[in-house]
């Protein structure tokens, strides 16, 4: 159907000048097609199915200092990890495609994306709860520079007590990723105990699931109950290793995001396998699946010098797994302030070589340095005077992703 009554020839026209139009400053296409998007984005607006996009990258994406609104104000990780969830990018962007009729929703939590060495994570994102030491964050294989796990650490249940998880809307349906160490979990659903458990290979006893023990890849738990807002509440037993958990309201066909960002995260972190176990963050993205990959790495790099041949062949391997599902694109995030993290002449060489890669290899590219000015611009607008946005700039460059998103699908 053409609609709004228009001839073909009009609906040509159009159509031709939606895909000419200037794409958003510092935007590259770079000749890709994005079908798997496309598609995604189609039956997500159409109603008919759902979608994934899933982000990897570091503290800027985790949204460290998202809450924060005056300019320098904090110089510590723990104060600008305070209620910063609701104002990272992913959750900025999904709200503004919900209001462009793209039901989106930044509702999952992958790990504890390196926060807890910091802070809780509750004070990072209130809808996460649990008593004191009945969970606790475990999995970095060094302290504190190497977190090869989705979102850095598992969450390791090590006592009887529930975590709960609350989306900020009502869900009728949770998506629960455990580790294969034959770890126990106990569910109940909004209060109210599950209409039904799924969860293939491993065994289901009454509303508790034991994954297999096989030390090798993950298990997919559907915990389906009544809708509520009041949440899933998982009990771990013994070697209860939680990765995810993302709740939606089944009558409501939308985009999940998956966030598996980390504070402190390197290109390496993001691109590393396992061969044994299959439980690293490169693993995890290729058992997720996502129909779009947003990747941001890079800054972290930069700072510690790692040779940009390395930075590249690791974000190679990233799209390489994310290709075998969906799209990807790659980014290039704000300037850091070029007198304590990294100069700024280092930053536009890897930024440059970033840039000529995604063109060689037709993947999707921005630059949100070149998009929002170099320190002298944005230094004002951080939470800390080193790196970390405010939520003022956090707002802007959740927008600016949420434009090239739309450009690539054009």
């Amino acid at each position: 159907m053409l609609g709004l009554g228009l001839s073909p020839s009009q609906v040509a026209v159009r159509r031709a000048a939606r895909i000419l139009a200037p794409p958003p400053l510092a935007f590259a296409l770079n000749g890709s097609t994005n079908p798997k998007l496309k598609a995604m984005l189609a039956r997500v607006k159409a109603g008919t199915g759902r979608g994934l996009i899933l982000v990897k990258g570091t503290s800027l994406e985790v949204g460290c200092g998202g809450a924060i609104t005056a300019n320098g104000t904090s110089s510590s990780v723990a104060s600008q990890l305070v209620n910063a969830r609701p104002y990272r990018p992913a959750a900025v962007l999904a709200g503004l495609a919900t209001a462009a009729g793209y039901p989106c929703f930044d509702d999952s939590m992958v790990g504890d994306n390196n926060v807890t060495p910091y802070t809780t994570l509750s004070i990072y994102d209130p809808r996460i709860s649990f008593p004191s030491g009945v969970w606790t964050a475990a999995g970095s294989t060094t302290s504190p520079n190497s977190f090869p796990f989705a979102g850095a650490n598992y969450l390791n249940g090590t006592g009887f007590g529930p975590l709960v998880f609350t989306p900020d809307v009502g869900a009728n349906t949770f998506i629960v990723d455990v580790y294969n160490v034959g770890g126990a979990f106990t569910f109940s659903v909004n209060g109210a105990a599950p209409t039904s458990i799924t969860a293939p290979g491993a065994t289901i006893s009454g509303n508790t699931v034991t994954a297999p023990s096989s030390s090798s890849g993950f298990t997919r738990i559907t915990v389906v109950g009544g809708l509520g807002t009041t949440g899933l509440s998982v009990t771990p037993g013994t070697n209860a290793l939680l990765r995810s958990i993302t709740g939606y309201n089944s009558a409501t066909p939308a985009i999940d995001m998956l966030v598996h960002a980390s504070n402190g995260s390197l290109s390496s972190d993001q691109a590393a396998e396992s061969s044994g176990n299959h439980w690293y963050n490169n693993d995890a993205l290729a058992f997720d699946a996502p129909d779009l990959t947003l990747i941001a790495v890079g800054t972290n790099d930069c700072s510690q010098g790692v040779p940009i041949a390395t930075f590249i062949a690791n974000v190679q391997t990233i799209v390489n797994t994310a290709r075998l599902s969906g799209d990807a694109a790659v980014y290039w995030t704000t300037a850091a302030n070029p007198a304590t993290f990294s100069t700024a002449a280092a930053q536009g060489n890897y930024r440059d070589a970033l840039a000529s890669w995604a063109a060689s290899n037709n993947v999707a590219f921005w630059d949100q340095l070149t998009k929002f000015g170099d320190w002298s611009v944005i230094g004002p607008r951080t939470a800390d005077q080193t790196v970390h946005p405010n939520r003022g700039l956090y707002a802007d460059i959740g927008a600016y992703n949420w434009s090239c998103v739309q450009a690539m699908a054009a």
